[in-house]
């Protein structure tokens, strides 16, 4: 959605693979940066490692490679980039490979946009990209309390305690 609420809600709960400085510069956030190759067609991101799910499941470059997959669906720069793209693949646990039929150098900065995101959600939740997810699970620093929601009335997030914010401070525009 492009409300504002559900935004600012979105960014409590979820993560995305990039975000913006007050600059709106793109950083790395859930990736702990990465590499381009093959004169700009090839782009490999390392995931940060201890990164979990609300579920507790840990978060896995296969969650992020769905996720990025459903995004294309709901956003304009999302299927721009599906329309370069010759594969998006998680090699391993923590390694996301993109390869590009060619080079666009404003990849970081597309997974950073602020609206809609990129959310990351774990993998068995990113169905039709159309239809809302059946819950609400990020690896962002608050959870969503569902047994305590009351729609018009209350709602509920926690702290999540197994969040592990990026270890230098960036100065974030949101």
């Amino acid at each position: 959605s492009p409300a504002q609420p559900t935004r600012t809600l979105g960014l409590m709960i979820y993560e995305t693979l990039y975000s913006r400085d007050s600059a709106l510069n793109p950083h790395p956030h859930m990736v702990e940066g990465h590499t381009i190759e093959d004169d700009g067609k090839r782009w490999t991101m390392k995931l940060r490692p201890e990164q979990w799910f609300h579920d507790g499941t840990p978060v896995l470059a296969r969650d992020c490679v769905a996720s990025v997959r459903r995004w294309f669906k709901r956003d304009q720069i999302g299927s721009f980039i599906e329309g370069r793209l010759d594969a998006l693949e998680a090699a391993d646990d923590r390694t996301i490979v993109w390869r590009l039929k060619k080079p666009f150098p404003f990849l970081a900065a597309a997974l950073a946009k602020t609206q809609p995101t990129c959310p990351i959600m774990p993998e068995r939740l990113n169905i039709d990209p159309y239809k809302m997810a059946p819950e609400c699970i990020g690896s962002g620093p608050f959870r969503w309390v569902a047994d305590e929601f009351v729609t018009s009335v209350r709602m509920v997030m926690a702290k999540w305690e197994r969040y592990v914010p990026r270890p230098e401070k960036v100065e974030y525009g949101w």
